[in-house]
């Protein structure tokens, strides 16, 4: 198992948001991203981005998750570069991330909705992920919040649990990536030794 450079952070979780018949839509922790153990959004003065409809936001980000991974028809698949954004629905705040190669730069934006506390309105840079990397915190951020509707909200977990089967969709391409990194450095292995 490969080590998560990448992670977002609940916090402020509000079990209540959670139990509400709507708790889907009204369930609005606190988020922040993690690179490298580093609250990269503490640097610019907050502890995270307040409020947000967390799983709006994760469904509507699975959408560009699997265009990176180049999980569409083959027709769109020129669509795999270029920008992509994660948006904190409800808040005026998104991380935007622009693709170069396998990697991708990162930055908080905040836009007219906003300010936020200290950010104000603009780009912010976070740093630099890989797409695996990405893909990885989104499914592991989803996972979470899928299994806190699952213990607070077994009623609204099954109602809802249809809408995160992309989950398993990018889990299977992170295999798929994994094995092949493996068969790569094997094959690299056999022809140097």
């Amino acid at each position: 198992m490969e080590e998560n450079r990448v992670r977002f952070i609940l916090s402020e979780i509000v079990v209540d948001e959670i139990r509400d018949e709507l708790g889907f839509h009204v369930f609005e922790p606190t988020v922040t991203l993690g690179i490298d153990g580093v609250n990269v959004i503490e640097k610019f003065g907050e502890k995270g981005v307040e409020s947000v409809i967390i799983a709006g936001s994760i469904e509507d980000t699975f959408v560009d998750c699997k265009r990176m991974a180049g999980l569409y028809e083959r027709v769109l698949s020129i669509f795999t570069e270029g920008s992509y954004s994660f948006a904190f629905l409800g808040t005026g705040v998104a991380i935007n991330l622009e693709r170069d190669g396998d990697e991708l730069k990162v930055f908080l934006e905040v836009d007219s909705i906003g300010p936020v506390g200290n950010l104000k309105y603009g780009d912010y840079p976070l740093g630099r992920v890989t797409v695996v990397e990405w893909i990885r915190a989104v499914v592991n951020l989803a996972k979470e919040v899928r299994d806190l509707f699952k213990r607070h909200n077994p009623r609204l977990y099954g109602i809802t649990k249809k809408q995160w089967f992309q989950i398993g969709q990018l889990e299977s391409w992170l295999a798929n990536q994994q094995q092949s990194r493996r068969e790569m450095r094997n094959a690299e292995l056999e022809e140097n030794g």
